[in-house]
């Protein structure tokens, strides 16, 4: 199988599709079937392994977790035996999917949350891992985050931080690379020259070669609820931390850097930890949320046993249980 991957990390809405496509357009790999585009929310596609992405969901689910949970994973989550059956489907789909690649990637922004995982599977596997760590303004990821799911500013910043800052804690030592929506839209190849260089790559398709075509995909249109002026926000909160961390970063990934300020990283962390303690308004607006998606799930699933489809697969559901799930 394909030893090498490339593993795109980042917070939803942050260009982390974007920067997914023009790996596609550099050679990389990324699997038979993707998540295509939606209209109104990526226009473009999410190039996202369909099985992985869904196999990921379910792994937060089943620890009780979500993409957006505003609170942190279980201690000790990555060890939890109920995950073995996903570990093993994750696994078949790399061995499967990338076995003839020279190089394939991976993008899904619940890996932020999920990534020792990820690692202890794909060491496992021998593979070698490089990542590309994608950053873009709290405050764009929020108001995208507001007309496509209604989070308030606060929530989007806090899962923002989250998502950020466990990319780096887990990726901190090895290869890695930060990048910026604002570089990839407005200077590609310069971004991507940083990247080939600090991640000491060999792209299939060469940068100069792909260059037109990125040129082509990548358009200010990709960049929706820009901001061009920050709006004031008290020095406490969830906005405030998160651009402060968005700027350590961006820093970093203006130069050959591969590592953000120590200081300003164990303050977010610090900052992360007492607002989940004390901003009881951010986790009530979750779980008001939660109690939304949950009620229209148990009517999805209504609509669903009471269907002429599901009585007609009724026969196969019970072949597949006899084969434990594997046919």
């Amino acid at each position: 199988m394909g030893k090498q991957a490339l593993l795109v990390l980042g917070m939803h809405r942050s260009g982390t599709s974007a920067l997914t496509g023009v790996l596609l357009r550099l050679g990389v790999e990324l699997g038979p079937r993707l998540y295509g585009p939606q209209a109104g929310v990526n226009e473009q596609g999410f190039f996202e392994h369909a099985g992985i992405a869904d196999a990921n969901e379910d792994a937060l689910l089943l620890l009780g977790s979500s993409w957006d949970d505003v609170l942190a994973l279980p201690e000790h989550w990555q060890s939890d035996s109920r995950l073995a059956r996903l570990r093993k489907k994750q696994m078949r789909y790399v061995q499967k999917d990338f076995a003839k690649a020279p190089l394939w990637g991976l993008k899904d922004p619940r890996i932020c949350r999920l990534l020792p995982w990820w690692q202890e599977m794909l060491a496992e596997l021998e593979v070698e891992m490089r990542y590309l760590i994608v950053v873009r303004d709290p405050q764009e990821v929020a108001g995208s985050l507001a007309k496509r799911d209604g989070f308030s500013e606060d929530k989007a910043a806090l899962i923002w931080l989250e998502h950020n800052l466990l990319a780096e804690r887990w990726t901190r030592g090895q290869r890695r690379a930060f990048l910026s929506f604002d570089q990839l839209l407005s200077a590609p190849a310069d971004a991507l020259s940083r990247v080939v260089h600090t991640l000491d790559i060999e792209f299939p398709v060469s940068l100069d070669r792909a260059l037109p075509e990125i040129e082509r995909f990548i358009s200010p249109d990709l960049r929706h609820h820009a901001v061009q002026q920050r709006a004031s926000a008290a020095a406490d909160s969830p906005v405030a931390h998160a651009r402060t961390l968005f700027d350590a970063i961006c820093r970093t990934a203006e130069t050959d850097a591969t590592q953000p300020d120590l200081q300003i990283l164990e303050q977010a962390w610090e900052a992360l930890a007492l607002m989940r303690e004390t901003r009881a308004d951010i986790l009530t607006e979750h779980l008001r949320q939660v109690a939304r998606d949950r009620g229209y799930a148990e009517e999805l699933v209504h609509r669903i046993f009471r269907s002429w489809s599901w009585e007609c697969g009724k026969p196969l559901r019970f072949v597949e249980r006899l084969f434990g799930g594997d046919i």
